[in-house]
């Protein structure tokens, strides 16, 4: 299964920062305007990893709100900087070129409310929805100065170019850059270096089914997180099994034979929040097709959870990365409610991008 991460992300959530302990609380449900499940909605048939960044919402909580593309380079750098190690961004669209992106194209990271990544058959999908007020002239001048060619599909035109690996402004952006969708509402892009994504991810909002897909039920359950990563697929818990890591472990084979067979769920996600105190927490949400699993499956995932050996660290999940604080099944979610040691939400983000994640398993 592919994922969507840059390198300069899982450096940024690398990073070590202690903060003052507190109590933490279970993430809060989904409101009507939650942008994760609106950005789920553009997830392409076949999709098989889901990385989200909620970018307005993590510069608020830590002081940013005001930093746009138009606020002098250092002080962007500086938040970006303050924002990757005290937060997780699964998704960050062309953040290893933000020194240069803004200049090149008129925008940057700074600039964006929200942000989806897409592992699909064929090249990665990016959704990004500017912020309000952000005027699209200037970049979709860019579009024109550069030969971009134009079609209208649906209620966007896609702005195309051949790879120009010797151009400047594709060297300080990404290959997305070279198929970008703009929707008629004049903040969203959909980008991918191959445009049957960037048709697939339009067309997918339009997609009518007798249920919710998977990853839109996860979507729901996580609510409003700051960030999050989704997997999906009926064989995506394989992917998670207690030796696939450099540390697999006879404790963990152990407690799996314990708890007995974890059936395998559908689509899996995890989203890391800030309470109203500023503490961190996370939520995994596990979306099974059928309802009876989630709950037979509850008590087993909450023990691995809670006993399980990590992967990368050799030590209890529980001491070295997350604590589990609750466990619960509604319907065909189930979902475990953590704390990260140190008040780090990079602990989630590593676990889900290495798959140090036992308790995901199945079988």
């Amino acid at each position: 299964m592919k994922r969507v991460t840059s390198p300069l992300l899982l450096s940024l959530f690398a990073a070590v920062v202690v903060a003052a302990p507190g109590t933490a609380q279970s993430p809060s449900p989904a409101t009507a305007f939650a942008p994760l499940p609106e950005a789920v909605g553009f997830a392409p048939l076949g999709v098989t990893s889901i990385m989200f960044t909620d970018w307005a919402a993590a510069k608020a909580a830590h002081g940013y709100a005001d930093i746009t593309s138009a606020t002098p380079l250092d002080q962007r750098i500086r938040a970006m900087i303050d924002l990757g190690k005290v937060e997780a961004p699964f998704a960050g669209y062309a953040i290893d070129r933000f020194a240069t992106h803004a200049e090149s194209w008129g925008w940057d990271t700074t600039d964006l409310d929200w942000e989806a990544s897409f592992a699909v058959e064929g090249p990665p999908v990016a959704v990004l929805r500017f912020r309000d007020g952000f005027d699209l002239a200037p970049v979709i001048a860019h579009f024109d100065d550069r030969g971009f060619s134009s079609e209208v599909y649906g209620d966007a035109t896609i702005r195309s170019h051949p790879m120009a690996l010797s151009a400047a402004w594709i060297r300080d952006s990404d290959f997305g850059i070279l198929n970008t969708a703009i929707l008629d509402d004049g903040r969203t892009f959909v980008l991918s270096s191959g445009i049957d994504g960037v048709k697939a991810a339009l067309d997918a909002r339009h997609v009518d089914s007798f249920r919710a897909a998977p990853a839109q039920v996860v979507a729901g359950a996580l609510g409003a997180p700051l960030s999050a990563g989704i997997d999906v697929g009926p064989d995506a818990c394989a992917a998670y099994g207690p030796h696939l890591g450099p540390r697999g472990s006879d404790a963990n084979d152990a407690l799996l034979a314990e708890v007995g067979p974890l059936r395998a769920w559908e689509a899996m996600g995890v989203g890391t929040f800030r309470d109203a105190a500023g503490t961190a927490a996370g939520r995994f949400a596990f979306e099974y097709g059928d309802p009876s699993d989630a709950l037979s499956d509850l008590a087993g995932r909450a023990q691995v959870a809670d006993r399980g050996i990590s992967l990368r660290t050799a030590q209890p999940y529980a001491s070295s990365l997350f604590r589990l604080l609750t466990s619960d099944a509604d319907a065909n979610v189930l979902t475990l409610d953590m704390v990260p040691v140190d008040d780090r939400p990079q602990h989630f983000a590593q676990a889900f991008v290495t798959r140090d994640l036992v308790f995901a398993t199945c079988g």
